[in-house]
């Protein structure tokens, strides 16, 4: 056990908080406050690089680290987990109030509700993936949001939104620590920063090409 190992989680958490919390307060403000809105996100970040500026840091490195490769193959199947479940998020954060006020659902409420759903189940039941087999969580996580993109999709109004947008946002919450959790207990130590680093880029990827995938079909479709 390490302090770092307590502390991740908390600034995950935190991290989680100010990127969700600015996209909920997104969906409310208007063009006069989105000024004020860059000024707190600049204020925070300098605040966060002071924080962890005091975090001391005893670095190692490993005698033998032997030959690293760009994306180790064991890698490919959870990252393409990870990454599938991400692709819809760029359609949630993009589309889901223009889809709310076209088929009259609470289009900023819903959102906000997404968003604080993913902030309290990763805060509260983060560590279950530690508790529990991690697959039983990851599956929960998919049904859930199975579930929830289901009600949006087939029962339009303003109810049934803010009823699928929170189920939405609990099961989103747990793939990611599920196979977080999974791959770093086989993961050696001295590889873990580029063990995350390529589980981040796959991420990155399919949220690109679903924000990319989410535009087309949305010019072609609708919302």
């Amino acid at each position: 056990w390490q302090p770092i190992d307590c502390a991740l989680p908390l600034l995950f958490f935190c991290y989680g908080v100010l990127w969700l919390s600015g996209l909920t307060v997104a969906e409310f403000a208007t063009w006069a406050i989105y000024g004020a809105i860059v000024v707190v996100a600049l204020l925070v970040f300098f605040c966060a690089f002071a924080f962890l500026w005091r975090i001391p840091e005893h670095y190692e490195p490993h005698p033998s680290p032997g030959r690293r490769m760009w994306i180790p193959m064991h890698l490919i199947p959870p990252g393409l987990a990870v990454g599938f479940v991400n692709i819809h998020y760029p359609v949630m954060t993009g589309f889901l109030v223009l889809h709310m006020a076209r088929t009259g659902g609470a289009g900023p409420v819903a959102f906000s509700s997404w968003a604080v759903m993913v902030l309290v189940t990763r805060f509260f039941l983060g560590g279950l993936p530690d508790r529990l087999p991690a697959s039983l969580t990851y599956y929960v996580g998919l049904v859930s949001m199975a579930v929830g993109l289901a009600i949006l999709a087939f029962i339009p109004g303003p109810v049934a939104s803010m009823i699928a947008a929170p189920i939405i946002g609990f099961g989103f919450a747990f793939p990611w620590a599920s196979v977080a959790a999974t791959v770093l207990k086989r993961t050696d130590r001295h590889t873990r920063g580029s063990t995350v680093g390529a589980l981040s880029a796959f991420v990155d990827i399919f949220v690109g090409t679903g924000s990319f995938t989410a535009g087309l079909l949305a010019d072609r479709f609708g919302y």
